[in-house]
């Protein structure tokens, strides 16, 4: 084989190889962005279902409901957060969202990880006067 013919076959296989890095490079980021939705889904899942509700229902104790949202479609930056209990009798409605905001932190759901935030913070017999509606 000539050298002429010995480099193209060399500079041949460096395309094959380019091309098939970049192949390579693609999948894994497609994978990686796949993983890193699984993952923050289920962050959200575990902090907006097994931490915000336990955590609320020990803070504002005895509560009558407690729940908690997703209404971002699994990236939990849209929540609705109900809290029903009568600790709420006669404090004002910023101090209510005050004291669910300092329980969301203390879960470990700051409001840099919430774009927004629904907050339906209820005295006993507020939240039956809305169910009967």
């Amino acid at each position: 084989m000539s050298a002429e013919a010995n480099d193209m076959a060399e500079k041949v296989k460096a395309e094959v190889c380019l091309s098939l890095v970049q192949v390579i490079h693609s999948w894994f980021m497609v994978l990686y962005r796949q993983l890193c939705a699984a993952v923050s889904y289920l962050f959200v899942w575990l902090t907006c279902f097994l931490r915000v509700p336990p955590k609320c229902e020990k803070i504002f104790a005895p509560t009558e409901f407690v729940e908690c949202i997703d209404e971002s479609g699994g990236c939990g930056a849209k929540l609705r957060l109900t809290v029903v209990s009568n600790n709420f009798d006669k404090v004002p409605l910023i101090q209510r969202h005050r004291r669910v905001h300092k329980a969301l932190a203390e879960a470990g759901f700051g409001m840099d990880q919430i774009h927004a935030l629904t907050i339906k913070a209820w005295t006993v017999e507020q939240y039956q006067k809305k169910m009967a509606k």
